[in-house]
């Protein structure tokens, strides 16, 4: 009877938590920084690198991709958005609306042929400085009149909806030419040579390929830059034609019975998730162009702090003089975790979210040069 063969139990290899625990020490631990720079593979420094990166403008880059295009509208002053809340129900219901009228082709996502009208720099439109001034398709005002004391001011809340046919490429020219004489706007563009109010006033801007607004308050003004391309993924039924129009959009799905203050609120909500929409792109490009800034900075830090560790090291009387540039960087890159980890609190304080990370690692790097890597002195 032939004899069975004898079992070979190979014993299970045990998890080494020493091996694990000398990582997680460089979390706090300047000594256990400089044992794994100098002991570790390169490559292992070089993810670190990049994880601590990344988490480090975590804050920043979500806090960028999450704006909304209605942001430019939330200020804290009451009446900080009654130009459009007053101005946009005004314009759905004015009047002559084919002369102010913005019209969108479904195919290009650009605006209709139709509405290419020119500007009109016309004597007729002067500012109160004399300044000629680009005539809008349509300007709103209305008078609040307030009594302080004595004293009774009226307070003038206008709009302007204007139209250029430029493309991209002439935007910010026109822009700056409107900006330029935007404190001295006529008083509803009147023809009169009087004397008038001087004020900034919100506008909104047509081009054919993208879109503009600004708006203005106490504090300072805010803007909004976008295109067409999304609309009418959130506007689903505005007709089967192959055009649409501005007014379609503030007037999509509106209540039929309702009072004119429910009416303004549900235009200007539409206004709102317009606004959403036409920042969709631009919030994409500029999210990942910040995303590549925020790393370029961060990542520069980090990489002068490599460079200034092994500077500092070159001292006769240090004792780690014979340490490599390369196990300095590896050491700047683990010294990173531990702020970029706390950077997230970023999230809580977003206006804080780049510093918080380069405070914290700046006490972090210099804790590590004067407890580890200083000079002996006899």
């Amino acid at each position: 009877m032939a004899k069975e063969k004898a079992k070979i139990i190979k014993p299970k290899k045990k998890f080494n938590f020493a091996t694990v625990m000398k990582f997680v020490r460089t979390l706090w631990k300047n000594d256990a920084v400089v044992e794994v720079a100098t002991t570790t593979k390169w490559y292992w420094s070089l993810i670190v690198f990049v994880v601590s990166l990344v988490i480090s403008v975590l804050p920043t880059t979500v806090t960028q991709a999450t704006t909304q295009g209605r942001n430019f509208l939330s200020g804290t002053n009451v009446n900080y958005s009654d130009p459009f809340l007053n101005g946009l129900y005004a314009y759905l219901h004015h009047e002559n609306s084919e002369t102010s009228e913005i019209i969108f082709d479904k195919e290009t996502n650009k605006l209709s042929s139709t509405t290419n009208r020119s500007t009109d720099y016309g004597n007729s439109y002067l500012l109160s400085d004399g300044t000629k001034a680009p005539r809008p398709l349509y300007s709103y005002k209305r008078t609040i009149t307030t009594t302080t004391g004595s004293i009774t001011t009226s307070n003038l809340l206008d709009i302007y909806v204007i139209y250029d046919e430029s493309e991209t490429a002439n935007l910010n020219t026109y822009i700056a030419q409107i900006q330029g004489t935007n404190t001295n706007f006529a008083d509803g563009y009147t023809q009169a040579a009087e004397a008038r109010y001087t004020r900034t006033t919100p506008y909104i801007l047509f081009t054919n390929d993208s879109f503009y607004a600004v708006n203005y308050s106490a504090n300072g003004s805010t803007a909004l830059n976008g295109n067409y391309n999304h609309i009418l993924e959130i506007f689903t039924e505005l007709g089967a034609s192959s055009t649409y129009t501005f007014r379609d959009v503030l007037n999509y799905n509106l209540p039929s019975t309702s009072t004119i203050l429910d009416e303004q609120n549900a235009i200007f909500e539409n206004f709102l998730k317009y606004c959403d929409q036409v920042y969709i792109d631009p919030r994409f490009d500029s999210t990942w162009i910040s995303f590549g800034i925020y790393c370029g900075v961060n990542g520069s830090i980090i990489i002068l702090m490599g460079l200034i560790l092994w500077l500092m090291t070159r001292g006769k009387n240090n004792p780690n003089n014979k340490i490599k540039i390369w196990e300095t960087y590896s050491m700047a890159f683990w010294a990173s975790t531990s702020p970029a980890i706390l950077s997230l609190f970023g999230f809580l304080m977003p206006s804080m979210g780049m510093m918080i990370f380069i405070m914290l690692y700046a006490f972090r790097a210099m804790f590590l040069s004067m407890r580890q890597l200083r000079p002996v002195y006899n």
